[in-house]
């Protein structure tokens, strides 16, 4: 009977372990997907604000592409970014530049010709561009 017993007790020992590890996993597996949720919200509110971001930038390309439309001179003295590539097979690059003022006006707004100036210009020379058509495909950035 003795040994009997101590297999009862060593049983429910081993029982009470086990149920406790299935609670431990169980845990685990529900902290498991409260971590995933989160992710998957991060992900989602991630690409929600990517969304906004470029909505934001298109609205505010479309404000200023409409606004140096409507009276061109606003552009004179604002600073800009142009991407440009210095030689045909080159990789494109942003460069800094101030709008000096309207080059030749135009009776489409889009064709309005900008004398602007580029801070790396060794020579500080001026040159004529039509903005608002590199403004348009992104290529330009008004701050």
């Amino acid at each position: 009977m003795p040994k009997m017993e101590v297999n009862r007790q060593t049983l429910a020992y081993r029982n009470n372990q086990i149920t406790k590890l299935k609670e431990d996993v169980a845990a685990l597996h529900k902290e498991n997907e409260d971590l995933w949720g989160n992710v998957c919200l991060m992900m989602d509110h991630e690409e929600e604000r990517e969304k906004l971001e470029e909505e934001l930038a298109t609205l505010n390309l479309k404000s200023k592409l409409q606004l140096a439309a409507g009276d061109p001179s606003s552009l004179v003295g604002k600073r800009f970014l142009h991407l440009c590539r210095n030689a045909p097979r080159e990789r494109p690059q942003w460069f800094p530049g101030t709008v000096l003022q309207v080059g030749k006006d135009h009776h489409l707004p889009l064709k309005t010709a900008y004398l602007v100036q580029y801070d790396d210009d060794p020579d500080g020379e001026t040159q004529c561009f039509p903005l608002l058509v590199d403004l348009g495909k992104g290529e330009v950035i008004i701050n």
